[in-house]
């Protein structure tokens, strides 16, 4: 079997290994084609390298991007991966997806969905997934990796080697007007709520970039005003650590968007992060496909919840001994521990199965 691997967004760098570790290494199928994430147009120069492939294992990015829509037409046989719920619905995907569901099963090339929790079931059947090809396997194999390393952090030894105060991480975001608004609120947090000991972890996506023409003049003017938010601010540097581990050794996070830490900080009972929710926000999710705009950890329990109106009072509760109680009896609620993080050999599963078809 041959397998191709394509997803515009950054975190398939982290998902895909794991699958094909197992593919190629552990059941020793023959080696793949993985099409790198985050190059425009590699879609269209290398479609033709998926054709001798028996499968594509594909997963849909948050760009509005079309590349993963060129690769779908030179593919005998498409399994759609969420990594993470609701990824699977993306808007630019949705008249494919109904085409491929009218067609009879042995003449479609979407041949499966495998889905990041099953309480996505429902939601992927309303989209237009035909039900009989829609699986969960458990979730998806890279949440464990950003478990394990929230988890196995030395967080008292780095801590140590970073400037004294009390460390607000702000992960960075691909939409630089939503960052910047999120930096403005942490910005006014620290000083108001935790005064001189404030100091700001920042972290820029590495996907933050524009999309087109018509936005290169929007980010510079947005990255221009960010130069000057952070001018004069005390700041930990952030970039010898990952993502989760930035997570890990702050006193707080302050995040929006669809990040998967946020599911991975929630399963690793982390009880310091708020998560910011206003208009524009809940607008750029549904654009790339989140019902409502809404991003399930916060609603689910797995994080405080803010918006521009009560931001400094939410900041304040998670900071409490008993904002971190509630968050804590919630995460436990709401998000047990899977009987394993790697599901990766189920997928593969999966995709034998469908191969044989």
């Amino acid at each position: 079997m041959k397998i191709s691997y394509y997803g515009y967004d950054n975190v398939f760098k982290a998902l895909f290994p794991l699958v094909i570790k197992e593919a190629e290494g552990a059941r020793g199928h023959e080696q793949g084609v993985w099409l790198p994430p985050q190059v425009r147009d590699v879609a269209a120069e290398r479609k033709n390298e998926v054709l001798d492939c028996d499968v594509v294992l594909l997963g849909l990015s948050s760009f509005q991007t079309q590349e993963e829509m060129t690769v779908i037409g030179t593919c005998r046989r498409v399994v759609i991966i969420a990594d993470c719920p609701g990824s699977e619905l993306r808007p630019k995907a949705q008249t494919w997806v109904r085409e491929q569901a009218a067609l009879p099963r042995r003449e479609r090339k979407l041949k499966g969905l495998l889905l990041a929790l099953e309480s996505s079931r429902q939601k992927a059947i309303e989209f237009g997934y035909p039900p009989e090809d829609i699986h969960f396997v458990g979730v998806p194999p890279h949440w464990g990796i950003s478990y394990r390393q929230m988890k196995e952090i030395d967080v008292p030894a780095v801590r140590a080697r970073l400037s004294e105060g009390f460390l607000v991480f702000v992960p960075g975001g691909k939409n630089p007007l939503l960052t910047n608004t999120l930096l403005r609120h942490s910005i006014v947090a620290g000083r108001e709520v935790i005064g001189e000991q404030f100091l700001l972890g920042f972290a820029p996506h590495p996907g933050e970039k524009p999309e087109n023409w018509g936005e290169v003049e929007i980010f510079a003017r947005a990255f221009a005003e960010r130069t000057l938010m952070l001018d004069g601010l005390r700041m930990a540097d952030m970039t010898p650590f990952t993502n989760p581990e930035r997570y890990a050794i702050a006193d707080i996070v302050i995040t929006t968007g669809g990040p998967t830490e946020t599911i991975a900080a929630a399963y690793a009972r982390n009880t310091n992060i708020v998560y910011y929710r206003d208009n524009v926000v809940r607008k750029v999710l549904a654009e790339s496909g989140v019902e409502n705009g809404d991003w399930f950890v916060p609603d689910y329990g797995g994080a405080h919840l803010a918006g521009p109106d009560d931001f400094l009072d939410v900041v304040r509760f998670a900071m409490s001994p008993d904002g971190k109680e509630r968050l804590l009896r919630t995460q436990e609620k709401s998000f047990p521990l899977p009987e394993t993080w790697d599901t990766a050999p189920a997928i593969v599963d999966v995709l034998e199965r469908v191969a044989r078809e």
